[in-house]
């Protein structure tokens, strides 16, 4: 039903869109109260497909304003919030993917330092960003791959230090 939001002559964009959101949340919602394992990752990407749609007509502000009214003043989640937009080609996607799997596994947050040290001119970049939050999207039972998103964005933002001051 909603594989193609892109303009249709003689409809309101605004409004499909704003279905669509409430149609996927919806379903979403309903597929985490039943854990529904086969579905739920399933409605979590069409969720997110139709944030990113929405970002890109109107802006995060009427993502998060039109989230909030749907759920009843509750902030955006993070996995919702679609990253920069940057573009990567498969292998560069890949050898990301697998730096940031290699980073998530370290047996502890003195290693995981030390491995962000040793690839911040990889990890710290909205590239990084983009590819983490891909995994998140395929992998919505790995709280782990959301908290290392957080660490990435505060680590860009303060520094390595000051990201893992945090923690402890």
């Amino acid at each position: 039903m909603y594989r193609d939001l892109s303009t249709v002559d003689g409809e309101d964009r605004r409004a499909r869109l704003q279905q669509a959101l409430h149609d996927a949340a919806q379903a979403y919602e309903i597929f985490a109260a039943h854990r529904h394992t086969i579905n739920l990752p399933i409605a979590r990407l069409v969720l997110g497909s139709i944030c990113r749609q929405i970002v890109g007509f109107l802006g995060i502000a009427a993502l998060e304003e039109w989230w909030s009214e749907l759920t009843g003043s509750q902030p955006l989640p993070e996995w919702l919030r679609p990253p920069s937009d940057v573009s990567l080609t498969q292998d560069e996607f890949s050898r990301l993917s697998n730096l940031l799997i290699e980073w998530v596994r370290t047996p502890d947050w003195q290693a995981s330092k030390a491995f962000l040290v040793e690839h911040q001119s990889d990890l710290l970049t909205y590239e990084a960003d983009n590819v983490i939050w891909a995994l998140i999207q395929v992998n919505p039972d790995a709280p782990v791959l959301e908290q290392r998103r957080a660490l990435l964005r505060t680590a860009r933002e303060t520094g390595i230090d000051a990201a893992y001051d945090q923690i402890r």
